[in-house]
């Protein structure tokens, strides 16, 4: 067992290492002291009975290769988020297309890939390394569907997460729509096609939740004591020769 380390020794050897360059080597250490204040390493190692590399780890004080390993997961990071911000995600093809350093094999046999996007905060091509991100995506492609389906169709339809990455993450199709505040058990109900609305509502000809067509109405209503009175007769006339289908036109007439 070392003998209890100084906080003063570990002070000047954090010094040490920073005019180093981040890390510390028993020769460097004997290089950057302040010599005036602290012995040389193996007059202190003898003292004390400790090896230089235990007291790396009580200093906390990365060693060469520990310093190396630190800069190349710094740019691995740096990597795939500048990969991810192109694409959207990240890939062996696009990473190795980006001629990137160090290479996606080291990658994957000295830390893993999944652990490095998972710490980069990126999204892998066609598969999630985390739940929230899936059920995010199970919400809105849900939402851009406009109803909610039965599993099977769901499938067939090969919507985003699919089944499979659903099960790989062991949820199962009620849970997932569960955690996506949705009902799978009310098949074919409509979901709000407000912005940012995923109300699930009984299916019909509407295509917003109670809450959001009063919205909807306050706008048209805003945007008919706004615009001229030709404008306001174009409208009338398609409304009458082509009507309100699934009340599409109104909705688009609110947006312009």
């Amino acid at each position: 067992m070392p003998n209890k380390v100084e906080d003063s020794f570990i002070e000047e050897a954090k010094k040490a290492a920073k005019q180093a360059g981040g890390y510390l080597t028993a020769e460097l250490f004997d290089q950057f002291r302040d010599k005036k204040k602290t012995v040389a390493w193996d007059t202190y190692s003898r003292k004390n009975k400790i090896t230089f590399r235990d007291f790396l780890k009580i200093a906390k004080i990365p060693s060469k290769d520990q310093h190396k390993l630190n800069k190349t997961k710094i740019q691995i990071i740096q990597n795939f988020k500048l990969l991810n911000i192109t694409y959207g995600y990240i890939d062996k093809k696009n990473y190795e297309d980006q001629k990137y350093t160090p290479s996606w094999e080291y990658i994957s046999d000295r830390f893993g890939i999944e652990k490095m996007a998972c710490i980069a905060e990126v999204k892998l091509k066609n598969k999630y390394i985390d739940i929230d991100t899936m059920i995010s995506d199970l919400k809105i492609s849900i939402k851009e569907l406009g109803y909610i389906p039965t599993r099977q169709q769901y499938d067939e339809l090969k919507l985003k997460p699919s089944i499979k990455s659903l099960k790989s993450k062991n949820l199962s199709w009620r849970n997932a729509m569960i955690q996506a505040e949705y009902n799978s058990t009310r098949l074919g109900d409509k979901i709000c096609q407000y912005d940012r609305c995923y109300v699930q509502f009984e299916a019909s000809e509407k295509l917003f939740c109670d809450t959001c067509e009063k919205k909807v109405k306050s706008e048209i209503n805003k945007l008919i004591d706004s615009i001229s009175l030709k404008d306001a007769q174009s409208l009338l006339r398609e409304l009458i020769n082509e009507g309100n289908v699934d009340h599409k036109l109104l909705d688009e007439t609110r947006k312009r």
